[in-house]
């Protein structure tokens, strides 16, 4: 009798286990039920606002650009109506300069400063249009080379510049054409600003690739700057006081702001008095 009741005592309590491990279990299945769909609602919140940030961004977006193109517009106007009394003044200078005599220093001033402030507008108006997207294609770097050239023709010619390109120029790059060709001329052209009073400019220009880079260099035998200007150089308006030569001092921070745009970088490794050499690194596959 009592191994009978010691038995059935024995299936209560283990059936008291069951219920305890069932419910142990019906409670886990419950926290977990409530924190995923916690976890759903907050991602359904995240979502929401993910929504709502996108549909602003893109808002944003469509603002910025809009005025872009206000901007432009207003740099295309600015530069017009600047122009224009700026042609004015010179023109009127050289007609004094021409009745009163052509050895008046201070009309040559007045024309001198007008051509250059004109200049100078040309070159922001240029500057500020460069954020515009690119025209990307597969153009050899010997064709670049080429068409800067042609277009700095006078200015070689007049220097008696001789320009050296490296076999290794005889490969494609990815690039908007015209653009680069305008950092190829700003290069050229400056190293033959910047040459020796009593030395013809010599200009060699060499390309290679490293891992996934292609690296242009730039070397002339000018004056040369001291290394602590170099990165001042690719500042607007910045020139080097080592020679007085004429300049808006856009030039570089053109070449910077284009390099740029094409995923690369530009810098120069100098020697006052030996020379400089500008490089630009991009990507081979833009």
């Amino acid at each position: 009798m009592d191994s009978e009741s010691d038995r059935d005592q024995s299936t209560i309590n283990s059936q008291i286990k069951y219920l305890m491990l069932l419910f142990s279990l019906l409670l886990l299945l419950l926290y977990f039920f409530l924190r995923m769909n916690k976890q759903k609602k907050d991602i359904q919140f995240l979502n929401t606002n993910l929504t709502t940030s996108k549909t602003e961004i893109e808002k944003q977006i469509e603002i910025l650009q809009q005025k872009n193109k206000e901007l432009e517009q207003f740099a295309y106007v600015a530069s017009h109506d600047l122009k224009s009394p700026l042609r004015t003044i010179s023109t009127f200078a050289g007609l004094l300069k021409k009745k009163y005599g052509s050895e008046d220093e201070y009309l040559d001033l007045i024309i001198k400063s007008s051509q250059n402030l004109s200049s100078m507008i040309s070159e922001l108006l240029r500057y500020s249009t460069l954020d515009q997207e690119l025209n990307l294609e597969s153009v050899n770097l010997n064709t670049l080379i080429q068409d800067a050239t042609q277009r700095l023709r006078s200015q070689i010619s007049d220097s008696n510049t001789i320009i050296e390109i490296d076999d290794s120029c005889n490969r494609n790059i990815d690039c908007d054409k015209s653009l680069f060709v305008n950092v190829l001329q700003n290069l050229i052209s400056n190293s033959i600003t910047y040459c020796k009073e009593d030395l013809a400019p010599i200009i060699s220009i060499s390309a290679r690739s490293k891992n996934d880079k292609i690296i242009i260099k730039l070397t002339d035998n000018g004056i040369g700057m001291e290394q602590a200007h170099i990165d001042s150089i690719f500042e607007m308006f910045t020139r080097l006081k080592t020679k007085n030569v004429a300049g808006t001092g856009i030039g570089l921070s053109t070449c910077k702001k284009i390099i740029e745009n094409h995923n690369g970088s530009i810098t120069a490794e100098s020697t006052f008095g030996s020379g400089s050499t500008f490089i630009i690194t991009l990507p081979s596959n833009q």
